[in-house]
């Protein structure tokens, strides 16, 4: 099919051009687009009469998507996606979804000018192409990670102070609630809190992804927790109150540590069994995690978990307080191996 032009259309021609096309190109694209008109005679003298006009639109409309990309160009537009070990995508991300990245974060475009060859199947900082003119074409970054914690991540490797101070918020409470049962003391807790959060900061760089930032987290906290306890050479009882850690937010597990009496008889267990018992039940860690945390095998962490607790028992005095946070639902299969 002859078709006239009446902008300029990449690989094809500019405004005023008579080009031949496939039938279905030019009617399934260029023109419901009115991007041009069929080569028929009267169309011809039509173009000629109109083609001043046609050209004063297509100025405005060049002009138009110049600001518009000078706002948008290189901007960075992120998204949450599944993904698997490799960083393949469970999915994929679309014109559309591109799209409407842009649109959530008050940009102007339309899933038509997305220029995408294929699907973007992987994890990372893509970039893609946005034509959002004939003549004016410009190009965004998506950035695909599996949760905030990676984004934010990503962000502060390349020295954005913000996205490191995010991360800090967003895992503090952790991380001095490990530091706090871990160390009981108040002072000397506080203490391996801000050196954990120091060592998070500088360790930051390398770390590679393949735990759970948050598993690395607590990796972190507790080394500073242990590190804290061995300099001060004792696992020392809470004077009063005071010196007591009082979270101002109740634990995940509500199971260990929620009471004075309890945290008084973690400082009298050995160091070993109080770190994996806080692992479990402040940090609420699955046993891999507290295995890959302490260097031990997850069949240490069970038999840990059951003496720790047994001793809590005994020192308490109160055969209820035995608690795990699958109580109600723990096969009686890890319960014969305890006692076995």
């Amino acid at each position: 099919m002859k078709v006239i032009l009446l902008e300029r259309v990449e690989r094809l021609g500019t405004l005023g051009d008579v080009v031949t096309v496939k039938d279905g190109y030019a009617r399934n694209f260029l023109l419901p687009r009115s991007k041009a008109l069929r080569a028929t005679s009267a169309n011809l003298k039509v173009f000629d009469v109109q083609r001043a006009a046609l050209e004063v639109r297509n100025q405005q409309t060049r002009e138009a998507a110049e600001a518009n990309g000078a706002a948008l160009d290189g901007t960075i537009y992120a998204m949450i996606r599944q993904a698997g070990e490799t960083g393949q995508l469970y999915g994929s991300v679309t014109g559309r979804d591109v799209a409407d990245a842009v649109v959530a974060a008050g940009g102007k475009i339309e899933r038509a000018m997305v220029v995408l060859d294929k699907p973007i199947k992987a994890l990372g900082v893509h970039e893609v192409k946005v034509r959002l003119h004939a003549e004016v074409a410009i190009t965004i970054k998506i950035n695909i990670a599996r949760s905030e914690d990676d984004l934010l991540i990503r962000r502060a490797k390349r020295g954005d102070a913000s996205a490191t101070d995010a991360l800090l918020r967003a895992h503090y409470d952790t991380v001095r609630a490990v530091c706090h049962r871990i160390v009981i003391n108040r002072a000397d807790a506080e203490d391996a809190t801000q050196n954990a959060l120091i060592s998070i900061v500088k360790a930051l760089p390398s770390f590679d992804g393949r735990s759970q930032f948050s598993t690395w987290v607590y990796r972190i906290a507790t080394n500073a927790a242990l590190d804290e306890v061995r300099r001060i050479g004792r696992r020392p009882l809470p004077s009063d109150n005071d010196a007591v850690y009082d979270s101002p937010q109740q634990d995940r597990t509500d199971a260990v540590a929620t009471q004075l009496d309890v945290v008084s008889a973690l400082a009298e267990i050995p160091e070993e069994y109080r770190t994996t018992l806080v692992l479990r039940h402040v940090a609420d860690l699955e046993y891999e995690e507290i295995a890959a945390i302490q260097g031990i095998a997850i069949g240490t962490v069970r038999s840990r978990l059951a003496r720790g607790r047994a001793q809590l028992v005994e020192i308490l005095g109160n055969q209820d307080t035995e608690p795990d946070r699958h109580t109600d639902s723990t096969s009686e299969h890890e319960r014969g191996h305890h006692e076995q």
